[in-house]
């Protein structure tokens, strides 16, 4: 008898298994994943040891987070950026390490995309989300900073209008104006 779950190549024979599973409901968060370590005799999760700052789980480096950081500073500005990182600690030093290596020190560096356009991707996500007003004034910005004009951002808006709906393209366009007169541009 073979367990029915993922492809044949990694179906087990039951009669591997220490003892029978028997299915229960969850109490929490990673108590189905104990109950499987259990059920194979494994007594601790194979993520090995927790990491320091900069050295994190998901394999991201102290390098991760010092491009990211870079990146940061020259979308942002020195003063912003600083104030981004500070805010993210307040709440989680994991988080900010997290965020600042995977996001800023790993995705928006790999190649295949030139800086601005994954910022006008970046910003068309986040005026579709609706919601990450937040973040949606900060791309917008740092898109200004990497080359987009104002222009550009308008009418990446006006796409989501068409796709995602009038209210939060309404709202993107707005924002957008505030960052727009605080950078002193002006679209067409």
């Amino acid at each position: 008898m073979f367990v029915r779950h993922g492809p044949p190549e990694s179906r087990t024979r039951i009669s591997r298994l220490k003892r029978p599973v028997r299915y229960r409901y969850a109490s929490g968060p990673d108590a189905s994943i104990e109950a499987g370590f259990e059920a194979f005799g494994q007594s601790e999760q194979p993520l090995g040891p927790r990491r320091t700052v900069g050295e994190h789980r998901l394999g991201l480096s102290s390098e991760h987070y010092q491009r990211g950081l870079e990146y940061l500073h020259a979308a942002q500005g020195d003063e912003l950026a600083d104030q981004v990182e500070s805010s993210l600690r307040e709440i989680s030093e994991s988080y900010a390490d997290f965020s600042i290596a995977s996001t800023y020190g790993e995705v928006f560096q790999r190649d295949g995309l030139e800086l601005r356009l994954r910022q006008l991707v970046t910003i068309t996500i986040l005026a579709t989300l609706g919601g990450c007003e937040r973040q949606l004034r900060l791309h917008i910005r740092a898109g200004l900073r990497l080359g987009l004009t104002a222009d550009e951002i308008v009418e990446t808006i006006i796409q989501v209008a068409a796709y995602a709906g009038a209210p939060r393209a309404s709202n993107a366009v707005r924002l957008a104006g505030e960052v727009f007169a605080a950078e002193g541009v002006r679209p067409r």
